[in-house]
């Protein structure tokens, strides 16, 4: 039997013309709307959690020019997201979120009828914006708010209600005459901005450059003049890449606080030029104190309250650091910094971060395995991160040299968002690009009942388990600081047999020696593939 058309069916219609192909998510039984998703020319990527399709919208939106889109059903569908949709909130990554709802007569009538919950207020301290379709009407300027909200400023996660009595009014489903109307609006920098910033820096002997997230946008001749001028640059977590880890000014990623050789280079800083300071990072806006800030980003840091600085550039961040840049560059303008000290600095630290280590153990030091695996690849895979030690490893032990060839969770910091975020990337990059996952074993059994899904979508995924029974990171630190522990260990499913059961490769390292091997053999594996490494960290 034909099904008539129905206000689900336009919604779908129009994200499909927006240009989303993807949505993740666990059908429910709305059925009127996952019919219409089901037969909309978008592909419905089912998952085998919730938690774990925000994980993978949020990978979406953080590498395409749209955001990523996941959808629940109502209840306990909805609650499941709520800790990946508070992820990318915090991540500043551009997700729809799409939730089904009771019909609007339960909404404030009967608020504790059967699995219904208050979506807009359980969303609204997690996302930019909460919506709610009320009408066939509003629908289409409702979605292109809640897109244009996500993408705007710092981007992130919107929520849309769908209330089930208004997706099924029935509905003459049609292509939209006009086109879809998605509108950014950036401030505009003055010339006279410019050029008070260009006089602050003339006047600076020893500026450094802070890259955070957004820096991933700054213009080629902005890095250009950077590298010219001998000005040092540093980055946060997710700014990892933006600048190439390889230059001689490079002087690495800063975790929170500043602790080792970096120390004294940045006490001589006269200025600093910031590019995207997010104090949800936990970079510690101390090292900025008593000196002048240049402060470019997309929006103004008075939102953060962390920073005073000199002079604001707030707008298009590509279209600030190149008008910068070109005045910049025409003056000639170099600082005081000598080069080798700058490349001694960023090599000690480097040094210093690993003197500390126990590289000849086994099981295996963390720092241990970024090293090898550096030598493994190639510099255009992608590393996915989870949350635990192995992060600070990754983020300090591995150089990377391009945008987007790390990623973490470093605003939420959420244990089991690796696999499934690169599960969402696969969707989104060539099949020629290789993707790996680091992950503690206590993160991955989070969300390893995603291993069906990336079975299931034949998708190629190289994942890393450091393996030491324990949730490792909390364990060494409890020790440190009172030499006791309790309630951290746990026991592991045989990793070859649980990938066997997944219809996966499993690969093992038995001793220090055999690390190198199987890291190779793990990055030339076809098809998916789970490296398990005994780990020690203390």
């Amino acid at each position: 039997m034909h099904k008539k058309n129905h206000l689900a069916d336009q919604l779908f219609l129009q994200l499909k013309q927006i240009g989303i192909k993807q949505i993740f998510g666990i059908p429910g039984n709305e059925l009127e709307i996952f019919d219409a998703l089901g037969h909309s020319g978008i592909k419905f990527i089912t998952t085998r959690h919730e938690q774990a399709a925000a994980f993978m919208a949020q990978a979406v939106g953080k590498v395409s020019r749209l955001p990523g889109v996941c959808i629940s059903t109502l209840g306990p569908g909805a609650t499941n997201l709520a800790t990946g949709v508070a992820d990318a909130h915090q991540n500043r990554s551009p997700v729809l979120v799409l939730s089904g709802q009771m019909p609007t007569q339960f909404h404030k009538s009967n608020p504790h009828a059967h699995q219904y919950i208050d979506l807009q207020s359980m969303f609204k301290p997690i996302t930019k914006a909460v919506f709610k379709i009320s009408n066939a009407r509003s629908m289409q300027s409702v979605i292109e708010k809640a897109i244009q909200t996500s993408l705007s400023g710092r981007p992130g996660p919107v929520h849309v209600t769908l209330p089930v009595n208004i997706m099924e009014k029935e509905v003459t489903v049609k292509s939209n005459k006009r086109p879809i109307n998605i509108k950014f609006k950036s401030p505009k920098t003055s010339i006279q901005e410019i050029n008070r910033t260009i006089e602050l820096l003339n006047k600076s002997k020893y500026p450094i450059a802070f890259f955070g997230q957004r820096a991933l946008y700054a213009h080629k001749n902005f890095i250009k003049l950077l590298r010219r001028a001998n000005i040092p640059v540093m980055t946060s977590f997710l700014g990892k890449g933006s600048f190439p880890e390889g230059d001689q000014i490079s002087l690495g990623t800063i975790s929170r606080h500043i602790k080792d050789s970096l120390v004294d280079l940045v006490k001589r800083a006269d200025l600093f030029i910031i590019v995207d300071y997010d104090y949800i990072e936990g970079v510690n806006s101390a090292i900025f104190n008593n000196r002048k800030v240049i402060y470019i980003d997309s929006v103004s840091s008075k939102i953060d309250k962390q920073i005073k600085p000199s002079l604001e550039l707030v707008g298009d961040v590509t279209g600030i650091t190149q008008k910068l840049a070109r005045k910049m560059l025409a003056k000639n303008y170099k600082t005081n910094w000598n080069v080798h000290l700058i490349k001694e600095t960023h090599a000690k630290r480097y040094n210093q971060i690993l003197s500390v280590q126990k590289f000849e153990s086994f099981p295996i030091n963390p720092y241990k395995i970024m090293q090898e695996l550096q030598k493994v690849t190639t510099g255009n895979e992608v590393i996915v991160s989870d949350v635990g030690n192995h992060k600070q490893a990754l983020a300090l032990g591995y150089n990377v040299n391009k945008p987007m060839s790390v990623h973490f969770s470093n605003g939420l910091s959420s244990m089991g968002f690796s696999v499934p975020f690169c599960a969402g990337l696969r969707f989104a990059m060539p099949k020629n690009k290789k993707i790996i996952s680091i992950v503690g074993d206590g993160g991955f059994l989070m969300n390893v009942q995603e291993l069906e899904t990336i079975t299931r979508y034949n998708l190629d995924i190289k994942i890393i388990v450091y393996v030491d029974n324990a949730f490792g990171m909390i364990k060494a630190n409890l020790l440190q600081k009172y030499k006791r522990v309790r309630n951290l260990d746990f026991t592991n499913p045989d990793f070859l047999y649980l990938a066997k059961s997944f219809g996966i490769k499993h690969l093992q390292v038995n001793s220090k020696k055999d690390l190198p091997i199987k890291l190779k053999s793990l990055v030339s594996t076809k098809g998916t593939t789970l490296l398990s490494i005994p780990v020690k960290y203390s």
